[in-house]
């Protein structure tokens, strides 16, 4: 007993009973041997009951040394329980995220880079309207669903942007939704990064905003909307701007011969013909009356009388309402961008050339 650390005694004691106790027993315990130095080592002790042979007589005692072994399984056993405690600690910070989240008063979601959802709340389930949507795709409409794409795939790349946000339509309503992403986690340099977002119906608000930038009676851009987009283009110097003011000649005489009603149509006869005949890029508004600004961009120089041709032959059929017809024709004014143009001298150069192409119109009709 004097070789083993006195705290084993007892134990020792016990396993030497037991295997004294009956003939053939065997049994093993853990023990530190002290040494003489006063430093210790770990060994496994088997004692064999030998009592009874004839050859032995004696309790066998074999021993090695587990020193490095339970250092081994110390560590084990330490790791394995740190990792128990690490995910014993995620469990409870994922369920305290999922209260959290179902507090926040809009639909939160986490996603990868392909909009697989990892994780939603309650406020998205209600949202969405379907429990089972397992992607983003399956609540955008499928026209969108690439500009979604390419925001999510932008964000999860090691090198992406932290945040950005975007609006898209619902698939199979008409809602508008208003997504809000951001990246999440240090990057390595190489693999993606998850991507967590809110998601918030915005259809009231787009509507609004529809309202205040468009004219009531056409649907075209308002005064206000297309003075914006001027403002936009001149603020950055750019000189391959062209704007046409156009004015419709004669249109008194619907209002005054067939009333207002008639007007209205034509008026929104013309605007729809403008709009068709138009570049998607070109801004078309109802600035006033019966006069329309169309503002073009990427228009190479020597081509702005392009612009004014193809809205000389969107007007060049009658317009049909109830009660009568009507031949449109327009004096249309242009002016290119110049540098240290303000918002007023582009639309003043364009409103003098409309009103002299005015001036020969009605020359022509009198002479």
């Amino acid at each position: 007993m004097e070789y083993f650390d006195e705290r084993h005694h007892r134990a020792m004691l016990e396993v030497f009973l037991y295997v004294t106790a009956e003939a053939g027993r065997t049994q093993t315990m853990r023990a530190e041997v002290l040494r003489p130095d006063g430093t210790g080592l770990w060994v496994q002790i088997m004692l064999i009951n030998r009592l009874k042979d004839d050859q032995v007589r004696a309790v066998i005692g074999l021993a090695h040394d587990i020193t490095e072994q339970l250092s081994a399984e110390q560590a084990r056993a330490a790791h394995d329980e740190e990792l128990r405690r690490s995910h014993e600690e995620l469990r409870r910070s994922h369920d305290e995220f999922a209260v959290l989240a179902d507090q926040v008063p809009a639909a939160v979601f986490r996603t990868d880079g392909t909009g697989v959802i990892l994780f939603a709340n309650q406020h998205w389930r209600q949202l969405v309207g379907d429990a089972g949507a397992t992607e983003l795709r399956d609540v955008v409409a499928e026209e969108d669903w690439r500009s979604v794409k390419g925001l999510l795939s932008v964000l999860a790349s090691p090198d992406g942007p932290g945040e950005a946000s975007i609006e898209l339509r619902s698939r199979g309503s008409d809602r508008v939704f208003g997504l809000s992403c951001q990246a999440v986690g240090e990057s390595d340099g190489s693999s993606t990064r998850p991507v967590i977002g809110s998601m918030t119906d915005v259809t009231s608000t787009t509507e609004l905003r529809h309202l205040a930038q468009h004219d009531n009676l056409t649907g075209l851009l308002n005064r206000r909307s297309i003075e914006h987009a001027i403002d936009g283009v001149l603020v950055h110097g750019r000189t391959d701007v062209v704007i046409a003011f156009v004015d419709l000649d004669g249109f008194k005489s619907v209002n005054d011969g067939f009333g207002h009603d008639a007007g209205d149509e034509v008026l929104r006869v013309v605007a729809a013909r403008l709009r068709n005949a138009l570049r998607p890029t070109d801004d078309v508004a109802r600035y006033g009356g019966d006069e329309f600004v169309v503002l073009c961009r990427d228009i190479a120089p020597g081509a702005e009388r392009g612009v004014a041709a193809r809205i000389e032959a969107a007007l060049g059929a009658f317009i049909e309402f109830a009660g009568g017809r009507w031949q449109p024709i327009a004096s249309i004014g242009l002016a290119r961008t110049q540098p240290g143009d303000d918002r007023a001298s582009f639309l003043h150069r364009a409103d003098r050339a409309m009103y002299d192409v005015k001036r020969v119109h009605h020359a022509g009709q009198t002479s």
